[in-house]
C-alpha cells in the first residue's frame, strides 16, 4: 500500500469516532429509541488510511440483553482504486461486535473481524479489529446510522479504515415468545383478570 502518516490517520479516525458519539449523545437524549436488536441491511461508504474511497453493501443481526448488545455482520466493499500494490480493490469481512447502550439510541462497543482482499484472481488474508458507535433514528422506526473505524493487518501491512453507514433493521415484535430473547426491554402483557371472585 502507500505510505501514510500513521499518527495523522490516526488523529482524524479519533476525532471523527469522538465527534459523532458527542452528536449522538445529544439527539439521544431528546428521544426514547430503544429497540437495537434485530437483523438487517445496509449500505456504506468510507476510506482507507491511504486516501482510497470505499462503497459496498452489508447484513447483519443484533441480539439486545438489558443495556448490552452483541451481533455478527458480514461486509462486502469495493475501491475506487486498488486496495494494494497486487491490484486487490475488493474487500469482504466477517466478524461480530459487542457493545453497550449508552443511551436510549446510541450504542457504543467494539468490532473483530475476519477479512479478505481479492481481485484479479489473487486474494490476502487478515484481521481488522476497533471500536463502532450505532445509533436509531427516533422518527423512522428501524432506520440505523453508524460508524467504526478499523485497524487493518494483512500479512503485515497494517492501514486504518473509517466507514460511515445507513442501516435498516427488522426489530423484533413485542410478542412474549421472541422478544424476551431479543429484547429485555420487550413487555410481556399482564394476564386479564377473569373476574372471578374467591369466598372467603
Amino acid at each position: 500500500m502507500q505510505p501514510y502518516d500513521q499518527k495523522k490517520v490516526g488523529l482524524i479516525a479519533g476525532a471523527v469516532l469522538v465527534l459523532a458519539i458527542v452528536i449522538v449523545a445529544f439527539v439521544g437524549m431528546a428521544n426514547k429509541a430503544k429497540a437495537q436488536a434485530g437483523c438487517g441491511f445496509g449500505a456504506q461508504t468510507g476510506f482507507v488510511a491511504d486516501t482510497n474511497a470505499l462503497a459496498g453493501g452489508s447484513v447483519f443481526c443484533d441480539a439486545k440483553s438489558g443495556i448490552f448488545v452483541v451481533g455478527v455482520f458480514a461486509d462486502y466493499n469495493w475501491a475506487l482504486s486498488d486496495l494494494s500494490k497486487a491490484g486487490l480493490d475488493k474487500e469482504l469481512a466477517l466478524g461480530g461486535r459487542a457493545g453497550i447502550m449508552v443511551n436510549p439510541s446510541t450504542t457504543v462497543g467494539g468490532l473483530l473481524a475476519w477479512s479478505q482482499l481479492s481481485g484479479g484472481g489473487d486474494h490476502i488474508d487478515g484481521y481488522k479489529y476497533g471500536p463502532y458507535l450505532q445509533f436509531k433514528f427516533s422518527d423512522a422506526p428501524g432506520l440505523y446510522g453508524g460508524v467504526d473505524i478499523t485497524r487493518n493487518d494483512y500479512d503485515g501491512d497494517k492501514t486504518y479504515q473509517v466507514m460511515l453507514r445507513a442501516m435498516y433493521k427488522f426489530e423484533p415484535k413485542q410478542t412474549p415468545l421472541i422478544a424476551p430473547y431479543l429484547d429485555n426491554d420487550a413487555s410481556v402483557p399482564a394476564p386479564k383478570q377473569t373476574g372471578v371472585k374467591t369466598r372467603n
